[in-house]
């Protein structure tokens, strides 16, 4: 199989199951807008989304997540990367005051 983006997948699943974009946003539970930002790789869903993309389409993670090989390791810092994971640990409300705080913090 030629590699392609997540997004380029996902739109031909749903263009295989000959359905719009609106009807599939509907079926995953997310906004249309959500969908098209998968599709267009301008987001990526977080794992429960993921996983219930997966499990609605009947797709192979496997073959999903060997579309794009990324190696995260290479493009963030320990650091960077430990932030992520305590963010991720957070609450909605922690995460939302958190990130209010980064934004209040002087630029370079």
């Amino acid at each position: 199989m030629k590699e392609r983006s997540f997004g380029a997948y996902l739109y031909h699943v749903i263009r295989m199951k000959s359905m719009t974009q609106k009807e599939a946003a509907e079926l995953l539970h997310i906004s249309p807008q959500a969908l098209n930002n998968y599709i267009q790789n301008k987001r990526y869903p977080d794992m429960e989304t993921m996983v219930h993309i997966l499990k609605v389409f009947h797709l192979d993670a496997n073959r999903v997540f060997q579309l794009e090989k990324v190696d995260i390791s290479s493009a963030l810092s320990i650091d960077e990367m430990h932030f992520i994971q305590m963010y991720r640990s957070l609450d909605l409300s922690q995460q939302e005051f958190v990130l209010k705080m980064m934004k209040e913090l002087p630029r370079k």
